[in-house]
């Protein structure tokens, strides 16, 4: 999920659950289409451009089963050399036990500056360390925004309206250079 913006720089943040996840109704091509998709409407804003994002990743709820390891794969492979994302920071909240173990040594392996921007916190009362406004955030995050500050059946239709609208204004010029290219070739030099 997006919320547009999460923190005083007008950040956005991309919400994983992974609890919501079910790797037998969803593939990891349809998973990276969804990324795709939510991270071009992240990079709309040019504050989120310049500032970057901040990624939580709340694993409360969620199971080994929930996991899908080609969905991480498929993410870094496709987003992330042919997106330009900046990463702000990376929270993960509610880690599994084994996460808690296996990332710090899997951060040993890290760039200094990836291992500055990959936080594990115990829970989403932590966020609020890193600059993370809980109020914007909705209540089965952590958050005290609640759903009413997150309507994202609202968002989803903003989204839908403002694609229709650039497809309309792709076909308008689509047909008037189609029209501009006619006259061309039919009025004699």
């Amino acid at each position: 999920r997006l919320v547009p913006v999460a923190d005083s720089e007008g950040r956005a943040a991309l919400v994983v659950q992974p609890k919501r996840h079910v790797p037998a109704k969803t593939s990891a091509l349809q998973i990276l289409h969804t990324w795709h998709y939510v991270i071009m409407k992240a990079l709309k804003s040019p504050r989120c451009q310049e500032r970057g994002v901040i990624l939580v990743g709340d694993f409360g709820g969620a199971a080994f089963g929930n996991l899908d390891l080609r969905v991480p794969k498929a993410i870094l492979g496709a987003i992330g050399k042919a997106v330009p994302l900046r990463l702000h920071r990376a929270c993960i909240i509610r880690p599994f036990l084994l996460m808690r173990l296996v990332l710090p040594i899997i951060k040993m392996f890290m760039s200094e500056k990836l291992r500055q921007r990959l936080q594990v916190l115990g829970g989403p009362q932590d966020l609020e360390k890193y600059g993370v406004d809980m109020k914007k955030l909705p209540s089965d995050v952590g958050g005290t925004g609640g759903e009413q500050a997150h309507d994202y059946e609202a968002m989803l239709e903003q989204w839908i309206k403002e694609e229709g609208e650039e497809q309309k204004q792709k076909e308008k010029l689509s047909s008037e250079v189609k029209e501009n290219a006619e006259t061309a070739t039919a009025t004699p030099q």
